[in-house]
């Protein structure tokens, strides 16, 4: 059955076919959780998402009893980050930003036990309690932690509507996955927090989270909605990554040998056997077209 994560990212994956998943003609550079996009989306039975939660509440269980009671073990064990800059509740976006991610597996045993709140406890209880606040976008599991409460993750991976409700969030970890409902083209769309970052936003691929006090949510997407939406991302995608542009074709994100370097600076390769200008960027302009054949002719002379 693999990991926790390996059932998990199965069961909810976006798309039919992935890379590995050991069927005849499988994809290439289709990794889980999304998959392939050719394929149509995955609608899991029952069975495959109950057996997932069944694996991490059982992880939880046998975890649970290696959590130590005491604040100082609790530390110990789960290795947090110096939370003494973490003064009161009004500083939490601050304090998350500056957290180390865990997966649902720690979190869940860290929080279990823990009573279910829709708001933490006040005055602030002893260091080492540990509360799941719920809230619309999922269970925040938080503990005390120097005399002020500090978020430790969440249990499910955060879900919002649309991505203006996404922009809002707070609580998040530099490394948390976020997913939305309603994003690119009305479907689901995985995004990750990086704390950090400053890449441009364009309200799309890259969003400024406002909740936070920084950093953006970067999309985990790989099709994209034209060539100019391609040609602008400057997301740090990993080399050997597979990306689908309307209207253009198939592209792979290379190191080197390239044949061509986008405006947001993506090095790719086509992969469609038969280069067209559209891979180029054609769109009907006299200037786009002239730049695109002349691209497209010295680029692949063979044609």
């Amino acid at each position: 059955m693999g990991t926790i994560a390996d059932q998990l990212n199965t069961a909810m994956r976006d798309f039919n076919r992935y890379s590995g998943d050991g069927k005849p003609g499988e994809p290439v550079n289709r990794p889980l959780p999304q998959g392939d996009p050719a394929s149509g989306e995955y609608n899991p039975t029952k069975k495959q998402v109950r057996d997932a939660f069944l694996a991490l509440a059982d992880s939880a269980d046998g975890l649970a009893g290696a959590v130590s009671s005491t604040a100082d073990n609790v530390l110990a064990a789960q290795d947090f980050a110096d939370a003494s800059e973490i003064s009161n509740l009004s500083s939490t976006a601050a304090a998350a930003s500056s957290l180390t991610y865990r997966d649902q597996a720690q979190v869940a045993a860290l929080a279990a036990g823990a009573p279910l709140v829709t708001t933490l406890t006040d005055p602030v209880p002893a260091n080492g309690t540990i509360e799941i606040l719920q809230t619309s976008a999922g269970g925040q599991v938080w503990q005390v932690v120097t005399g002020a409460w500090s978020i430790v993750g969440w249990l499910t991976m955060p879900t919002y509507s649309t991505i203006a409700e996404m922009a809002l969030a707070t609580g998040l970890i530099d490394g948390q996955g976020v997913s939305v409902s309603d994003a690119f083209n009305g479907e689901p769309e995985k995004f990750t927090y990086a704390s950090t970052s400053t890449l441009t936003a364009d309200g799309a691929l890259i969003v400024t989270p406002t909740g936070m006090v920084a950093g953006r949510l970067i999309s985990t997407r790989t099709f994209y909605a034209n060539w100019l939406e391609f040609d602008a991302d400057v997301r740090p995608l990993d080399i050997g990554l597979s990306l689908t542009v309307r209207g253009a074709g198939g592209f792979t994100i290379v190191a080197s040998g390239e044949h061509f370097t986008t405006t947001g600076g993506l090095k790719v390769t086509i992969d469609d056997a038969l280069p067209t200008p559209q891979h180029y960027g054609s769109n009907g302009s006299l200037a786009r077209n002239d730049a695109a054949f002349t691209a497209l002719l010295a680029n692949h002379k063979d044609i």
